[in-house]
Formats: structure tokens, sequence, C-alpha cells
């Protein structure tokens, strides 16, 4: 999964600005964008991975 890779990452871009208010808002509003395309998109991917329910070509080949 993506999302947690990147989240931990982020975890530490954020604590090196911590000091400096108007980057660490700024880096916060970032990485909150990416989070919530990354678990949009993780998602996605356990949704439609192995959704074969309206495919007749996979029960065929069983």
């Amino acid at each position: 999964m993506e999302f947690i890779k990147y989240d931990e990452a982020a975890l530490e871009k954020l604590a090196a600005s911590r000091h400096q208010m108007k980057d660490y808002i700024l880096n916060v509003r970032e990485q909150i964008e990416m989070q919530e395309r990354l678990l949009s998109e993780d998602l996605h991917g356990i949704l439609t991975a192995d959704d074969h329910a309206w495919d007749s070509e996979v029960m065929k080949k069983k």
C-alpha cells in the first residue's frame, strides 16, 4: 500500500519544518492533499483488484 509508505515519509518531512509555522502549515496542506489522493487510489485498487463478478471468462477457465 502506497499510503502507508507515504505517510511515514510525510511525518519526517513535517517534523523537519515544525518550528517554521508558515512552512509547516503549507507542508501540512500539501500532505493532506497527497494522502487523500493515495487513500482514494488504494481504495480503488482494493475494490477492483480481484473483482471478477461479471467476468465470465474467469469462470470458464476454472
